[in-house]
């Protein structure tokens, strides 16, 4: 299920589908955010983020392309990487806008401040270890659940004549 999805994302990158509308901001929110994002590294983060994706998409195409897997995922590393590079100052910018759509221009300025202090330096220097662990914890803890679910629900669907995954 997770293939699909990093492959869905994929395809809508490569095929130029466009980015959300963001709502226009209040300039001085729009500066302040700019500065959050800047702060939380948000560039760094999703660059952190490009190579094991961009793996796991290529495992995935090595394992629908046998015999031609390792030139699918070539190509996806080649051409998707770069230009997930190029387009990042748009995400930034795109955050930035989604912070001041929900903050005002002095809690903004007030996230600053307390990024700047100790317990905020501190937070966002273990956010990339945050995202990830939380990534895992959601990953196996959703895999979990479904399997309980699917598990109990296998006579049901057997009883109507669908299949089960597991």
């Amino acid at each position: 299920m997770r293939g699909r999805t990093i492959l869905g994302v994929l395809v809508a990158a490569v095929l130029g589908c466009s980015a959300p509308a963001v709502k226009s901001a209040d300039p001085a929110a729009l500066e302040q955010a700019r500065l959050v994002v800047k702060t939380l590294r948000m560039q760094q983060l999703i660059d952190a983020m490009l190579g094991p994706t961009m793996q796991q998409t290529a495992d995935l195409l090595r394992k629908v392309n046998p015999g031609n897997g390792d030139l699918a995922a070539k190509l996806v590393m080649d051409e998707f990487v770069p230009e997930a590079r190029r387009r990042l100052p748009d995400f930034v910018d795109g955050m930035a806008h989604i912070y001041a759509g929900h903050f005002s221009a002095m809690e903004l300025r007030q996230l600053n401040d307390f990024y700047q202090t100790p317990l905020g330096t501190k937070l966002v220097d273990k956010l990339p270890v945050l995202s990830h662990e939380g990534m895992a914890f959601g990953s196996a803890w959703g895999n979990a659940l479904a399997q309980d679910v699917l598990q109990r629900l296998k006579p049901e669907l057997e009883k109507r004549g669908l299949r089960s995954p597991i």
